[in-house]
């Protein structure tokens, strides 16, 4: 068990005693510590007043999305959000809040099952011979839901379930009947359990697969690898001369040697079976780590290795080459296989309206419900530390308007959904005409969400410790750290090392509204065996810097489209945007010039490469260029300008950048309960977590560790390093 954080606790008059916790920040792993704090199961819940801090007017952090109420409430992101089958902490917490919640059964978004939905198709976009060519991965669909609870397999049983996929996608890529594989599996036993000194390799790996190597010594394991390389070389040599089509010959030589290379390296490492973990591994680059072990060149500079960097915005200071990626090579190994062996029901799950709608609408309503306080409006401006350094003592905020009434009502309805705004409620806020009306010359509103926002705030209050707060959750992302917790930073060689080391990106995304459906665009939705659903596509891989592109049509239905102007097709698309020093805040030009900026970078992107994605979205005399008349825009307006009524951002705000996992930095990262302040517990992405790597799940197991930080409660965090060998 983790060291305990130090507890104290106030007495108010008439009040039974309690540690008052301000929760600081609302994204993933701030919420969770409040949820775990508060649950019905955590046997001290009754012992805490818990209060969230948030700047602005939603929650979310880096997840936040918002309705535009004038244009037809739809859905606004900072970029794609899809859940990974293996987020098992994350959906645990979907599934408790929303059965809390108790939403009517005839209303939208009843239970988590209907606001996510499994996906087993994911298409990647490789260049071969000066030809783009589509490349279909399939996941069958499992009778396993994620959250359920229980362990992660063993390593041992991972490496099994792995090459267990690549006999299956040989299998598949013979593309002849059954019963020839049939006997070709029966045949490769037989070699198996074989007795000349020529197979021993296989009848080890026989051994592995059966889980009863675990406790090999250090020279087994060393033949057990050497071995296990030469047989992957003579293996996928032997196998490749029965696939007749050529890519796709070429296509499970990838896939086989990445899996087999990944197995004999894990091996060879210690990691399966010995004294190293992941996080060791993290000292190498994951492509120089795929080399080391000798996975092809093919493999290393494949699509399927790409796409580990473009999902994890992988690329130093956004910069779209292949020298700028970089991962740590046991963060990209344990994302590859938690993905790929131990996702629950689809490697996938799409929401069914927006993140802010689906994941934290139910939080917010849960946690109020428990009696937890949120303050909107509230920007942490410092930490103060007392003079022994060793606690929080004071916390220094910026309250950035006033409100007509005592407490702020965020949420909208758009068509029976609660939902959050893009913007903040005006008509509650004394300064809300202000606050509209904006800045000259541009007079946009403020931004009450950007680090650049010039407007002042109306009072800057302290909180004392022992009379506002005893504990703090600090749950505000990375790159937030140095604003808005300076003299804890500046006291402490720690958190100046993580600062220094780990780094974070900034990203760009765009959404297209358009009138045709994606099959009309040249992009037939596909139907998989096993899956209950056709699969509507999730690509990777394609032209920098808009790698990513997601069909996001099931989210037409939750915005509020009139009936014959609703568009047919909604596409996202995303990826890292190149990241250099900005002016200094407050500055308002500086958003503002940046989204301009990303805007003319999409507008490009379209005008190069829409021909491949959507052949019958281009138009007829470039087939390489979007058809403009095909987004949807109530202005009518012609060419390129109908780009004017889509939806584009910067995500450029020290709170919406990326934290990547580059090598060589895992271990500057603090833990949940290791801040260095006796009262104050760490939760966000950026921790050491687990996952070490930006994602809901990493985050959730932060906030998740946070919260038993403080209160012993939960006890069992699928994953968690202290109770699982995928540490």
């Amino acid at each position: 068990m983790a060291p305990h954080v130090e507890t104290t606790t106030v007495q108010a008059a008439g009040e039974h005693k309690k540690t008052r916790i301000a929760v600081l920040g609302g994204g993933v792993g701030a919420l969770t510590a409040a949820f775990e704090l508060t649950s019905p199961s955590n046997p001290r819940r009754d012992q805490y007043e818990v209060t969230v801090f948030q700047m602005g007017w939603r929650l979310g952090g880096k997840g936040a999305s918002g309705r535009n109420a004038r244009r037809a409430a739809r859905i606004e992101e900072h970029g794609l959000h899809i859940w990974f089958g293996f987020y098992e902490n994350a959906f645990r917490l979907m599934r408790e809040a929303y059965a809390e919640l108790g939403r009517p059964a005839e209303g939208p978004l009843a239970t988590w099952r209907e606001a996510f939905t499994p996906l087993g198709l994911v298409t990647l976009e490789e260049l071969h011979d000066n030809t783009w060519k589509r490349w279909n991965l399939y996941f069958p669909e499992t009778d396993e839901e994620p959250g359920e609870g229980g362990v992660l397999p063993s390593l041992w049983a991972t490496a099994q379930t792995t090459v267990g996929w690549i006999v299956e996608a040989f299998g598949r890529s013979r593309g002849e009947g059954r019963s020839w594989f049939v006997r070709l599996l029966i045949g490769l036993w037989e070699m198996l359990r074989g007795e000349l000194a020529t197979v021993r390799v296989l009848r080890d790996l026989h051994t592995l697969l059966d889980g009863r190597a675990s406790a090999a010594s250090r020279p087994e394991h060393d033949r057990l690898h050497q071995d296990l390389r030469a047989a992957r070389d003579n293996f996928l040599s032997e196998a490749v001369r029965h696939i007749s089509d050529r890519d796709t010959a070429r296509r499970f030589l990838i896939v086989a040697d990445l899996g087999l290379t990944t197995i004999a390296g894990l091996l060879s490492d210690r990691v399966i079976g010995g004294d190293t973990n992941f996080n060791d591994l993290d000292r190498e680059e994951f492509k120089a780590w795929l080399t080391r072990h000798g996975a092809r060149p093919e493999t290393v500079r494949s699509r399927v290795v790409r796409s580990v960097y473009d999902a994890a915005f992988a690329y130093r200071h956004g910069e779209p080459s292949e020298e700028a990626m970089n991962m740590g090579a046991g963060t990209a190994l344990r994302a590859g296989l938690r993905i790929a062996a131990t996702y629950k029901g689809g490697v996938m799950w799409k929401m069914h309206a927006g993140m802010g709608d689906t994941v934290f609408t139910p939080l917010y309503k849960v946690l109020k419900r428990r009696g937890v306080k949120f303050r909107f409006f509230h920007k942490v401006e410092d930490l103060i530390p007392d003079s022994a350094g060793r606690l929080v003592e004071q916390i220094r905020l910026a309250r950035q308007v006033d409100l007509k009434d005592p407490e702020y009502r965020p949420l909208v309805d758009v068509k029976g959904l609660e939902c959050w705004p893009s913007e903040p409620q005006y008509e509650q806020i004394v300064q809300g005409e202000a606050l509209r009306r904006g800045p000259p010359p541009h007079n946009a509103p403020y931004n009450l969400e950007s680090h650049w926002c010039t407007w002042e705030p109306v009072e800057r209050l302290t909180l004392n410790r022992g009379q506002d707060f005893d504990q703090v959750v600090l749950g505000i992302s990375l790159a937030a750290l140095p604003d808005v917790a300076e003299s804890v930073v500046a006291i402490d060689r720690r958190w100046q090392r993580m600062l220094a080391k780990i780094e974070t990106v900034q990203t760009q995304a765009f959404q297209l509204w358009l009138h045709p459906s994606v099959a009309e665009l040249g992009w037939k939705p596909a139907a998989i065996p096993g899956m209950k659903a056709p699969q509507r596509p999730i690509i990777n891989g394609y032209v920098n810097p808009f790698n990513t592109w997601c069909d996001m049509s099931q989210l037409v239905p939750r915005e509020n489209w009139p009936a014959d102007g609703a568009p047919q097709s909604i596409a996202y698309f995303c990826g890292a945007k190149e990241t250099t020093p900005l002016p200094a805040a407050p500055n308002d030009a500086v958003p503002l010039q940046q989204n301009t900026l990303v805007k003319r970078t999409a507008i490009d992107w379209l005008t190069a490469n829409t021909g491949t994605l959507w052949p019958k979205g281009a138009l007829s005399g470039d087939t390489r260029c979007l058809n403009w008349s095909l987004l949807v825009d109530g202005e009518q307006r012609h060419g390129a300008e109908r780009f004017e009524a889509q939806y584009w951002r910067a995500n450029i705000d020290p709170t919406e950048r990326y934290v990547q996992s580059v090598a060589d930095t895992v271990q500057f990262r603090l833990k949940a309960d290791d801040s260095g302040f006796g009262n104050l517990v760490l939760a966000g992405d950026w921790t050491l977590n687990g996952i070490n790597l930006g994602c809901v799940e990493a985050a959730a197991m932060s906030g998740m560790q946070a919260s038993r930080a403080l209160s012993d409660y939960p006890q069992r965090i699928v994953g968690d390093p202290q109770d699982t060998e995928w540490l």
